[in-house]
């Protein structure tokens, strides 16, 4: 049973790894969607507008799975207050 913890941490690493890599796809995927798409398709606003809604879903999901980590965990200075 001591081993628990260090399980949940590897979860929450494993976790944290995957929304990475799917943030970085969802990026790709939104960048081609701007630069990309022929002008003269029919639905290329949609699939713009689409993609910047991947994008976002998929940050959020990056953020919360870095907060689940212990701070000792979490990237240098991700809990720093920025000043606007």
């Amino acid at each position: 049973m001591r081993f628990s913890a260090v399980d949940e941490v590897s979860k929450l690493v494993e976790a944290a790894q995957t929304a990475r890599f799917e943030l970085e796809a969802t990026s790709l995927t939104s960048t081609a969607a701007q630069h990309y798409y022929p002008d003269h398709e029919r639905h290329v606003e949609a699939g713009i507008e689409q993609a910047g809604h991947d994008l976002a879903l998929k940050a959020r999901a990056f953020v919360q799975a870095i907060n689940a980590l212990p701070a000792h965990m979490q990237p240098i200075g991700w809990d720093a207050e920025v000043d606007a």
